[in-house]
């Protein structure tokens, strides 16, 4: 009986979403027929304002730039969570990390660092699954490995993206292959195909592709700092020490943080080449036409902008990520969307899109009235985190982040595993978006009112998604340590000590 009611409670409250109040974008043109492949590019490590058709200074993504010009790019996307398994997580349930609670892998526990999705979410795969599709999944790996639970309705999922410990660059050939034998099969069985690829080409060390990409934009490199592979410690069995690749580097030295970007920007034109070769298969396959792409990212990367690197953080360069979806046909083709929208509703957007009924305890709500102009969309813009703080206080510490009133306010804890603290634990943070767009000035101490107010309202949606969580009955999945293969992959992505 809960269940039932527990249904009728979210499908009401997402019919109220809907129809509020909100701007809408001019209709584009209707497509004939729906697709036969939705395509989902997730590229992690991926900020959007590094990317060329994101008005970068650099030609980081030529070939995005002509796909973006005929699909529709969304100017200000943002993630949900700063880290890959619970950003992704949200991807494919379209929860909040606070509601689905899968998280990263917890470093200083290892006998319980996978925590797996709870057995009654479904996720897309299982959604469109249940509906006729075939799903398949090429990843990277790591964080989004199937023992987190990701792996759920896909008919095959494997970690073929993955490579770190014998080889000096990434080829993609293999892949590239399978994506052709996947998109022959789907045709010839006339079962449409849901496709997820992921890599992890874009995190660091930023080293992994090709030399002519990654140093392309490194015109002065920094004596002493990594530019290739063979520049890294290897453990004694002889793989490569990624983390190694972080020995010499200070970040507060310009011309290091210059070496640093420069690769990074190198490691985006090589995802930029080989986003090029997937879709050229689609062509070659004569599916691309008819085919539903979408290209993201689950977080961006910090240089340095608040006291670090990496990501983790729930600032813009961590939160804002690119998102560009071409539909069948021509519609929509062209359009550039301002209006802030979520990753966590690209589920209900292309469910809405297919015509396939949305699960009544989604919180996400499709952004397809923004394309159509048939409705609203006014979601809350909310990111959350739940941070290890150290080894001494293992508790994950729940936080938020979000916009509203033209400032953005954030009660996460600025001290983190990999960097000092920018500011002794800073435990609140308050920004005036318009002026400040970069979040360099924390108006905390200076706007107390505004603080005051944003404080209570942040309080109340982490007390609204801890109910909504215990409402539904999401219980935690079980925590696990990670096999062989996947605890070799976290600890070369530097998630496990």
């Amino acid at each position: 009986m809960r269940k039932q009611n527990t249904f009728i409670v979210w499908t009401i409250l997402s019919i109220g979403l809907l129809m509020k109040a909100g701007c809408a974008e001019k209709p584009g043109e209707k497509s004939a027929s729906k697709p036969n492949l939705v395509l989902l590019f997730s590229v992690d490590t991926l900020r959007a304002d590094h990317l060329s058709c994101y008005g970068y200074e650099r030609p980081t993504t030529p070939f995005i730039d002509s796909f973006a010009s005929r699909a529709v790019l969304f100017k200000n996307a943002i993630t949900q969570g700063a880290v890959t398994a619970p950003a992704h997580m949200s991807i494919f349930t379209s929860l909040f990390p606070v509601v689905h609670q899968v998280d990263n892998p917890n470093p200083f526990n290892e006998d319980e660092a996978i925590s797996r999705l709870a057995d009654d979410i479904p996720t897309w795969a299982q959604l469109l699954e249940e509906n006729g599709w075939v799903a398949h999944g090429l990843h990277g790996g790591g964080p989004v490995s199937s023992q987190f639970g990701f792996d759920r309705g896909f008919e095959t999922y494997r970690d073929a993206f993955f490579f770190a410990f014998h080889v000096d660059y990434y080829r993609p050939e293999r892949e590239i292959a399978t994506i052709r034998k996947l998109v022959k099969a789907s045709m010839e069985e006339q079962r449409p195909l849901f496709l997820f690829l992921h890599h992890y080409l874009c995190h660091d060390p930023y080293i992994k592709g090709p030399p002519e990409f990654n140093q392309r934009f490194l015109d002065e490199p920094v004596a002493g700092l990594p530019l290739t592979r063979d520049d890294l410690k290897r453990y004694e069995n002889g793989a490569i020490n990624e983390e190694s690749f972080w020995d010499n580097i200070d970040l507060d030295n310009p011309d290091h943080l210059r070496h640093l970007i420069a690769l990074y920007d190198g490691s985006i034109l090589y995802t930029d080449h080989i986003f090029r070769q997937v879709i050229e298969v689609l062509q070659q396959e004569g599916i691309y036409e008819q085919s539903l792409i979408i290209l993201t990212a689950d977080h961006g990367e910090e240089f340095n902008e608040h006291g670090g690197y990496r990501h983790w953080k729930l600032f813009r360069e961590n939160l804002h990520v690119p998102l560009i979806v071409k539909f069948p046909g021509k519609e929509f083709s062209g359009r550039e969307i301002v209006r802030t929208v979520r990753t966590i509703d690209l589920l209900p957007s292309i469910l809405d899109y297919l015509g396939l009924p949305l699960p009544p305890h989604i919180q996400g709500v499709s952004f397809l009235p923004l394309l159509s102009g048939t409705g609203s969309y006014d979601p809350p813009l909310v990111s959350q985190a739940r941070d290890i703080l150290s080894p001494e206080d293992v508790h994950l510490r729940e936080s938020v982040r979000f916009m509203e009133d033209g400032y953005v306010y954030s009660n996460q804890l600025s001290a983190g595993l990999w960097e000092n603290s920018l500011s002794e634990g800073q435990p609140e943070w308050l920004f005036e978006i318009a002026a400040d767009p970069r979040e360099q000035v924390n108006l905390i101490a200076e706007k107390p009112e505004i603080a005051a107010r944003m404080r209570s309202r942040a309080d109340e949606i982490l007390q609204e998604h801890r109910a909504l969580r215990d409402h539904l009955g999401l219980t935690p999945g079980e925590t696990t340590a990670p096999g062989e293969d996947l605890h070799r992959q976290l600890k070369s992505l530097g998630y496990l000590q």
